[in-house]
């Protein structure tokens, strides 16, 4: 191969990375028409927009969860169960990402105005057992 078309591949290779960046990534505006749809253990449905940062303090019969909205992204800042996996989950700020607590059963997706939101099936997630002690990565 020569020098020539190697150097034409790494070319070629940066410019589809750039583009591909550049569709992937979300606009900063594009914020103001996402919110996070947090499902509770209880049934319950919360909304909070990313475009305002917020903090909402979500109590059930399994449990607390402090769920925050920061810079265009949602997280849960703390929670009362044992391992915390919910927590070191990280900040969602794009359509179809998850957040997912099961030992509370509790369920935050982001999702774009005018896209309906989701029903988590607990019983499937949690398996016959229905023990809640692990989050699929």
């Amino acid at each position: 191969m020569s020098r020539a078309n190697i150097v034409l591949g790494i070319v070629l290779a940066a410019v589809v990375a750039a583009a591909l960046a550049f569709v992937l990534a979300p606009a900063s505006d594009d914020v103001a028409n996402l919110r996070a749809v947090v499902h509770d253990g209880d049934g319950g449905t919360h909304e909070l927009p990313l475009s305002a940062d917020a903090e909402i303090t979500i109590t059930t019969s399994k449990g607390v969860n402090v769920v925050a909205v920061e810079d265009g992204a949602v997280f849960v800042r703390s929670a009362d169960c044992d391992n915390h996996d919910c927590v070191r989950q990280g900040k969602l700020a794009a359509p179809g990402m998850q957040i997912i607590c099961l030992p509370h059963e509790l369920w935050i997706e982001v999702v774009a105005d005018g896209d309906g939101s989701g029903r988590m099936d607990v019983d499937a997630a949690a398996g016959a057992s229905g023990d809640f002690d692990a989050v699929a990565r």
